[in-house]
């Protein structure tokens, strides 16, 4: 562990703070930490920390060998005044303080003669705990490997004093004891993090929100019977695991502006004919706060008709704080009434903060000319270690650009360890040109356009693009990978799934298809696809090109490097005209290069496959269309005019291979 994490973890054991225990515990490895001479459970005993005694003491309880870090003074004043004469024992070397030893400083009998036979045990600990009871107690113990005997203490004077005390008192206690039990029972807190203000009903949740700045804790599930009103909230809310069920009553969201902390909360709704003219999510509307812990199920039929840019999402609207460990699982639809940006993603809408282990369950969203992510519409910042299996299925027909991703359709930040297991669907019906008037499908595994980077993510979905007279661009991670003034790039990600497609058609306009990206004017470096691509155009079509690459479809002038594909065209590429498809196992084309002789073509810098470099393929022979796993075109500036030029293996060729055997080689190489 850090040294923050260690300093979280021990302030953890002297708060009793169960659930910041849990989060810095992430390993039940980590149990074997002593601070200093004070393993985990010998501390526990020290600071009376029953909450997480009771949770994690029997894992706590076997262990007798220690990984000993740095320990803390308050530890050892706190000992210091248990120990008494007995710290000389103790202060004389830096052995270990036994939890057993522990107990008996604390004189816990009761507990002594519990674990006795349990706790590790030698003869240096078995002659501490009777020195213990000798100096401390002034009593001797009968003690053994096996057992462990010790007479009741007597009473001295003053505890004499104080039991006859007791029993005079007794009585008057029993006699408040009625009114007593039911002040206790009532007692809310103060809203403080050791004393939360316990909310238990609906109008209780109300107040907490519009109050704001305390510490509240749910104490049952609560459903709404009324419209739920949010407001600006800066306190802390403990769901404790348990549900607010809003149904339709929670329309407005639950919090509007959170600086906050929500967490171990649940939340259903059922949203249905929502008309949303500004952003807008079920949780928060804006964030800069924390969410964690959250589970999401929402039903949802939204109609958006605003002239300005809109973000929708689940949990947060615009997030400039932390949203972690989000489960969301949302059904319905979307539609654009009108011809404004519509975004939506199933946990944050726009992100200039953290998204992080956030997963959106098995579930379907159809949308109208709305663009759809999975987890993140835009991303400025950071998302990590999320995972997408919902369905998204984008259809417009009016003047629009559909984008669809798996993760986030716009990055301009770093995504990193994501992986998207479902389908990503766009489609245009868009059927005939406005005068010169351009239109794009872009549909990606991960991303739609990647103006950042993308590391370490997974494709297992299916992608698919069509349009009628539109661009189509799709990409097993990545539709686009732009550079602009800062480097774009994918590295170290798999689009590997073999009963899964990724597959663009355009009737009438330009496509281009990769097992990574459709499109690449930046850096690809050590990724790798498995898997089937298919791309058709209309055969009628005047200049309908078809750029299909198991790496990228079309490469400009730009870095392909250290990847791998083992890639199925189903598409035949016959056509009469056999430049219309452009078709490679790395990059079906590279483009443009300025001229130089065709022999140069290798070597020349800084254009053409200098940069496609150290790449593998598999085209399996079983393929009727094989030779078109090496069918790469060129496309040369010359003093004359231009030329498509067909350049064969001009990437490490790996025949009648087998597909495990590929992969150990393609791992190895892609792990370089």
């Amino acid at each position: 562990m850090e040294k923050l994490e260690l300093e979280r973890l021990f302030e953890a054991i002297r708060k009793d703070d169960l659930k910041s225990f849990s989060s810095v515990m992430l390993s039940k490895s980590d149990l074997n930490i002593s601070f200093g001479r004070f393993p985990i459970l010998s501390l526990l005993y020290l600071y009376g920390s029953y909450k997480i005694l009771e949770k994690y003491e029997r894992f706590l309880l076997p262990i007798h060998n220690f990984q000993v870090v740095e320990e803390n003074y308050d530890a050892y004043l706190k000992f210091k005044k248990h120990a008494k004469k007995s710290l000389k024992i103790f202060v004389l070397n830096e052995k270990i303080i036994h939890p057993i030893e522990m107990l008996a400083v604390l004189d816990e009998r009761f507990l002594l003669n519990k674990y006795y036979k349990k706790l590790f045990k030698n003869e240096e600990i078995v002659k501490n705990i009777r020195k213990i009871y000798i100096l401390n107690q002034k009593i001797d113990i009968e003690i053994s490997h096996e057992d462990i005997v010790i007479p009741k203490a007597k009473l001295n004077f003053i505890q004499k004093i104080a039991m006859v005390s007791a029993v005079c008192v007794m009585s008057l206690v029993i006699a408040f004891s009625a009114v007593a039990i039911v002040t206790i029972k009532n007692k809310s807190g103060i809203g403080t993090a050791a004393a939360p203000i316990k909310v238990s009903t609906e109008q209780e949740l109300q107040t907490a929100i519009k109050k704001g700045s305390k510490h509240y804790s749910l104490q049952n599930n609560i459903v709404l019977t009324k419209t739920f009103e949010a407001d600006d909230f800066s306190g802390h809310i403990d769901g404790n695991g348990f549900e607010i069920d809003g149904g339709a009553f929670i329309s407005n969201g639950l919090v509007e502006n959170l600086t906050g902390t929500i967490e171990d909360l649940k939340v259903s709704a059922e949203i249905k004919e929502k008309n949303i003219s500004q952003n807008y999510s079920i949780i928060a509307k804006k964030s800069s706060g924390n969410v964690k812990n959250v589970n999401l199920f929402a039903e949802i039929d939204w109609q958006a008709h605003n002239d300005t840019d809109i973000y929708l999402a689940g949990v947060v609207a615009h997030n400039t704080g932390t949203v972690e460990n989000v489960n969301v699982e949302i059904f319905g639809k979307i539609n654009n009434n009108r011809s404004s940006n519509v975004f939506f993603a199933g946990v944050v809408g726009l992100n200039d903060g953290t998204v992080k282990n956030c997963v959106t369950e098995t579930a379907r969203v159809e949308a109208d000319t709305i663009d759809i992510g999975g987890i993140v519409a835009q991303n400025n910042n950071l998302i990590e270690n999320c995972e997408n299996d919902l369905t998204l299925v984008q259809v417009s027909e009016k003047e629009w650009h559909p984008n669809t991703a798996g993760i986030c359709i716009t990055n301009y930040g770093k995504i990193s360890g994501c992986k998207n297991k479902a389908e990503v669907y766009a489609e245009s019906k868009v059927a005939t040109k406005k005068d010169d008037s351009s239109y794009a499908v872009i549909v990606g595994g991960i991303v739609c356009d990647n103006y950042g980077g993308v590391y370490d993510s997974r494709n297992l979905g299916s992608v698919v693009a069509k349009g009628d007279v539109s661009m189509c661009y799709a990409g097993g991670i990545v539709a686009r990978n732009i550079l602009t003034d800062v480097r774009a790039i994918v590295e170290k990600c798999k689009a590997e799934n073999e009963d899964n497609v990724i597959f663009a058609y355009s009737k009438s306009d330009l496509v281009c298809v990769g097992g990574i990206a459709g499109h690449n004017s930046s850096e690809i470096v050590n990724c790798g696809f498995v898997g089937t691509i298919d791309a058709d155009t209309d055969s009628t079509g005047t200049g309908v090109l078809a750029y299909v690459g198991g790496v990228v479809g079309y490469n400009a002038e730009c870095k392909i490097e250290k990847c791998y594909s083992k890639v199925r065209f189903t598409q035949s590429f016959t056509d009469t005209d056999s430049r219309k498809y452009f078709v490679g196992a790395v990059a079906g084309y590279v483009g443009t290069v300025q001229y130089v002789s065709i022999d140069e073509v290798y070597t020349y810098t800084p254009y053409g496959l200098k940069h496609i470099s150290n790449n593998y393929y598999v085209v399996d022979a079983s393929f009727k269309y094989a030779a078109m796993g090496v069918k790469t075109y060129v496309y040369f500036n010359t003093p004359t005019g231009s030329e498509y030029v067909q350049v064969v293996n001009a990437e490490k060729f790996i025949p009648q291979t087998s597909l495990n055997d590929f992969l150990t080689q393609g791992e190895e190489f892609v792990d370089d």
